[in-house]
């Protein structure tokens, strides 16, 4: 009789899928796995509004810095031209020297606007 409950066993064991079963959510299940998400959804959504301030904070002092810069250097660079001029007035210094240096000058302001407008080291952007 045990030779004939091991081949029905052996039998059944055949008929069977041996594939697994898959796994039914219930309700509950599916409220456990929220509430076990919800604590790290949290943190995620805080963490990229502290980025966010901080990209707004730096993106506002590296502005006011630049401003400044530009202020002063252009405050600089008028007060060399004008003395330049004035020397050119008086007749120290020829109207060439006043013009190479109002060209020079020129093309220093340009690529500064330039390098303002399109920074050298900035990251560039990626599509996600």
């Amino acid at each position: 009789m045990s030779n004939r409950k091991q081949d029905e066993t052996k039998k059944d064991l055949a008929i069977q899928p041996t594939s697994p079963q898959q796994a039914q959510w219930t309700v509950q299940d599916w409220k456990n796995l929220v509430e076990v998400i919800r604590p790290l959804a949290e943190e995620i959504i805080q963490f990229k509004k502290n980025e966010f301030e901080y990209k707004v904070k730096r993106v506002g002092s590296v502005s006011t810095h630049n401003r400044r810069l530009t202020y002063s250097m252009l405050a600089f660079l008028l007060g060399i031209v004008a003395l330049m001029a004035a020397l050119t007035w008086v007749g120290k210094v020829s109207g060439d020297a006043l013009l190479f240096l109002a060209g020079t000058i020129t093309g220093y302001i340009v690529i500064m606007v330039q390098n303002l407008t399109y920074p050298l080291f900035e990251e560039e952007p990626t599509s996600e």
